[in-house]
C-alpha cells in the first residue's frame, strides 16, 4: 500500500508545476475523486449501490454557504441513504437518484434574503489555490488510506458480511443495521466533505451541485477504473479533463462521456451473460 500512497502522491503533487488552470482543473479532479472513492466503498464494500452522492456533496456545501456552523448537521446526512435502504437494494439506486434531482429543481426556488434560486449563494471566505490545492490533495490521501485500512480490518468485515448475506450475518451476532448505518456514516461524510471543498473552490454554490454530473460521476469513474479504488483518482482526472478539454467544443461532453460509458457497460454485460 505504501507503494500506491507514493505513486498517487507524486501524481497529484505533478498539476502544481503546470500552471493555473491546469492546477485549478487538478483541485476539481482531487475533489471529485474523494467523492468517488465514498462512492466507492458504500458500492464495493456496502454493496449498496447510489446514484445520488450528489445529495451529501451539495447538501454540506449548501450549509458552507448558508452558515458554517451548520455544517455539525452533515454527519446525519447518512439517515436519508438508511431510510432509502429499507425500500431494498434493487430501489435504492433509483431512490437516491430522484432525491437528487428533486434536490437539484427544489434548489432552483431556495431564496434566504433575496439571494440563492437559480444563481445560488457565495461562501463566506475563501483559501488561495496553493493552500486549498495541499488541503485538498492531504484529504484524497487520507480518504484513500482511511478505506484500505477499514476495508482489511475487522470492522470491515463485518460490514462486508452484511453486504453478502444480512441473515447469515445476524446468525453469528452480527446487527445488520448497526453496520450498515457505520458504512453509510462513513461514505458520506466524505462526500460531504467533497461538499465543502468543492464549494470553497468556487466561492461559491448553486443548484448545479445536485445535478447529474454529479450524481453519476462515481459510479461512472468507478467502472472506467474497473473498481479500482486507485484508479478512481485516475479516472476522476480523465473525466475531468476531458470534459473541460472539450466543452469548447462540445457543451455538455460530460453527459456524452456518460452515455458512451454507460453503454459499453451494457455491451460488456451483454456479452458476458453469452459466454
Amino acid at each position: 500500500m505504501l507503494t500506491k500512497i507514493l505513486l498517487i502522491t507524486l501524481f497529484l503533487l505533478f498539476p502544481l508545476f503546470l500552471g493555473y488552470y491546469t492546477t485549478f482543473i487538478a483541485l476539481i479532479s482531487i475533489i471529485l475523486g474523494i467523492l468517488t472513492i465514498s462512492w466507492h466503498f458504500m458500492e464495493k464494500e456496502i454493496g449498496w449501490v447510489s446514484f445520488g452522492h450528489s445529495v451529501p456533496f451539495g447538501i454540506a456545501a449548501y450549509l458552507l454557504a448558508l452558515n458554517p456552523t451548520l455544517l455539525f448537521l452533515t454527519p446525519f446526512i447518512f439517515l436519508i441513504f438508511l431510510f432509502f435502504s429499507f425500500f431494498g437494494r434493487r430501489l435504492f439506486p433509483f431512490a437516491t437518484f430522484i432525491a437528487s434531482i428533486a434536490l437539484w429543481n427544489v434548489s432552483h426556488y431556495f431564496v434566504l434574503n433575496g439571494k440563492g434560486g437559480e444563481e445560488g449563494f457565495g461562501v463566506p471566505f475563501s483559501m488561495s489555490l496553493g493552500n486549498l490545492y495541499t488541503l485538498s490533495m492531504a484529504l484524497l490521501l487520507f480518504c484513500y488510506v482511511f478505506f484500505e485500512i477499514i476495508s482489511k480490518s475487522n470492522l470491515g468485515l463485518k460490514i462486508k458480511a452484511v453486504r453478502d448475506d444480512e441473515i447469515a450475518a445476524k446468525s453469528v451476532g452480527i446487527d445488520p443495521i448497526r453496520f450498515k448505518i457505520v458504512g453509510f456514516f462513513f461514505s458520506t461524510t466524505f462526500a460531504s466533505v467533497a461538499g465543502v471543498l468543492h464549494a470553497v473552490s468556487f466561492s461559491h454554490v448553486s443548484p448545479s451541485v445536485f445535478s447529474p454530473f454529479y450524481a453519476l460521476f462515481p459510479f461512472v469513474v468507478s467502472k472506467i477504473s474497473f473498481d479500482k479504488r486507485w484508479a478512481c483518482i485516475v479516472g476522476s482526472f480523465v473525466i475531468v479533463s476531458l470534459s473541460h478539454s472539450l466543452s469548447a467544443f462540445l457543451p455538455e461532453t460530460h453527459y456524452i462521456l456518460y452515455s458512451v460509458v454507460l453503454m459499453m457497460i451494457a455491451v460488456v454485460k451483454k456479452n458476458a451473460e453469452n459466454l
